[in-house]
């Protein structure tokens, strides 16, 4: 019987398309004269060691020129002639690693992709290949964590942040078999660490340099109730992606019991961060504008704030876990803010308003009386303002009576300076 046997990869399946005959193995094309050459006669025995050295030419090639998914398309026909091929295996997981987006994690692809390859390699060759797996294991994670780290960089929220952490947890919880598999046990915590710095450390910029910037300067200055709402949104997203990092360090450190090591110290500042950006959410509040300028508007509930100082107090009790040396500092206390003042003045701070926050935190909550007066006023004054903030004649009734007393409490040394409000 005669049959046409293609020169590069030595399959017969050749199928005549248009004016060609193509190869429906590798796609070869070859002319009608072409193809008559190629006619041999009797049974064809294909040897495929020819087309497998050319495959995997070819899929280096490809890798080489970033082309990713041409490698892996070419590791596929190895491992289809040669489903043993550790060489193709390994490439192939390499391959489907870089070709993770956002959208796509492939990493956990990837990794079953090196276990074959562990699982198939020679035994002469079993070290060499287990430096490969480990090594781009590291470069491939590391490169997926940081794409979904910029894509949070550039449109923070909670579906970037949710990016993050998929890569993140896949990253650490996945790679732990291999690990082992490697005989790379002792790495793992550091791997795991190397990972949770580089997304604290970003995501603590960002915060920083973005979204706190972005919040505080929107509107010159007096940011909208739509400005609130997305710091708060942002701030959280911000925060859930750092207590990952936080849980990859304890993933690593308790896989194979190594015990705190140097990711539970660096998790003291992680978690130092996470308290200053959610002190930040118990302090921030919107403006809106009235007859007489911008008025405090929005903040958190006094419940909701409770709910983040809670949180708070745990980190300090995570810190001192870590270094028995820590001192957890004192319960800060919810605070509502001087009402009627802000209302009056247009800001919760200005000279005004700090000179009464300084007198009520130095003077008036230090006495019992003082204290019932605090919490009566608070229970009034959030009401009053809503039905009459805004109002001419409410703001004038207060004017004079503030002024005076701002004035007698300047007098006798209390300051007008920039202040925090002092638990109480």
């Amino acid at each position: 019987m005669k049959a046409m046997r293609c020169e590069a990869c030595g399959n017969t399946d050749l199928v005549k398309q248009g004016d060609f005959f193509v190869c429906q193995f590798c796609g070869v094309k070859y002319t009608p004269e072409e193809a008559r050459k190629l006619i041999v006669e009797g049974t064809v025995k294909i040897d495929n060691t020819g087309s497998i050295d050319n495959y995997f030419t070819m899929a280096k090639n490809a890798a080489d020129a970033k082309n990713y998914a041409e490698a892996e398309s070419y590791c596929n026909k190895i491992i289809e002639i040669d489903p043993t091929n550790s060489d193709a295996w390994l490439l192939k997981g390499e391959s489907a690693g870089w070709e993770s987006t956002v959208a796509n994690c492939r990493i956990e692809e990837s990794f079953q992709c090196f276990l074959k390859a562990l699982e198939h390699v020679a035994e002469d060759k079993k070290d060499d290949m287990q430096k490969a797996v480990i090594g781009k294991i590291t470069v491939i994670c590391t490169a997926y964590v940081q794409l979904c780290l910029n894509h949070f960089g550039e449109y923070p929220g909670k579906d970037a942040a949710a990016s993050i952490i998929n890569a993140l947890t896949t990253a650490c919880s996945k790679a732990g078999g291999l690990y082992e598999q490697c005989g790379a046990k002792e790495s793992f915590p550091l791997y795991c660490n190397v990972l949770a710095t580089l997304v604290s450390k970003y995501i603590f910029a960002i915060w920083d340099n973005k979204i706190t910037p972005e919040f505080k300067n929107s509107n010159s200055g007096h940011p909208d109730s739509y400005d609130l709402q997305e710091f708060f949104e942002n701030t959280v997203a911000a925060i859930t992606v750092v207590e990952a990092a936080i849980k990859a360090v304890e993933i690593g450190e308790s896989f194979f019991g190594a015990g705190k090591g140097k990711g539970s110290q660096d998790n003291v500042g992680r978690y130092k961060g996470l308290i200053v950006m959610r002190t930040a959410l118990t302090t921030a509040f919107s403006y809106k504008y009235g007859e007489y300028g911008y008025v405090a508007d929005r903040s958190l509930t006094l419940e909701a704030k409770n709910q983040h100082i809670d949180v708070i107090m745990q980190y300090h009790q995570k810190i001192k876990e870590i270094d028995p040396t820590y001192v957890i500092p004192q319960r800060p206390v919810a605070k509502k803010g001087c009402y009627v003042a802000t209302a009056v003045y247009g800001s919760y701070d200005c000279p005004q308003v700090w000179t009464l926050r300084r007198y009520r935190d130095d003077r008036l909550a230090k006495t019992r009386r003082g204290r019932a007066f605090i919490h009566t006023y608070y229970a009034i004054s959030p009401t009053l303002v809503k039905w009459f903030g805004d109002t001419t004649w409410f703001k004038q009734m207060w004017q004079g009576k503030l002024d005076r007393m701002v004035q007698r409490l300047n007098e006798e040394g209390v300051e007008n300076t920039p202040y925090n409000d002092r638990p109480w």
